[in-house]
């Protein structure tokens, strides 16, 4: 990790948090922009002194392709979780349908 979000650890590990709830989980660039936007608002209308603005800024760019892996993930894993579901039925459909009644 370099730039604001190796000098503020703590504040980017909080704008990632912040991003996971406020975008869907697969947003369209429209979306990201307004979340974006949005948050840049959020910071200005805060205006803390404990981290400068513009690294405020920066954290928040730097945060955004981070959420957007985490949520792909997130969306593969719950794949994978409902592929491996789908083949735990089809082993028991199986099995079932060779019992006799």
């Amino acid at each position: 990790m370099d730039g604001p979000a190796a000098d503020y650890p703590g504040r980017f590990e909080e704008m990632i948090d912040y991003l996971m709830g406020q975008l869907s989980d697969d947003p369209d660039d429209d979306e990201i922009e307004g979340v974006r936007q949005n948050a840049f608002r959020e910071v200005e209308e805060l205006d803390e002194e404990e981290v400068p603005l513009e690294a405020t800024k920066a954290l928040i760019l730097e945060a955004v392709p981070h959420v957007l892996h985490i949520k792909a993930r997130q969306r593969v894993d719950a794949m994978e979780f409902a592929l491996e579901k789908f083949e735990e039925i089809k082993l028991l459909a199986r099995v079932a349908s060779r019992r006799p009644v």
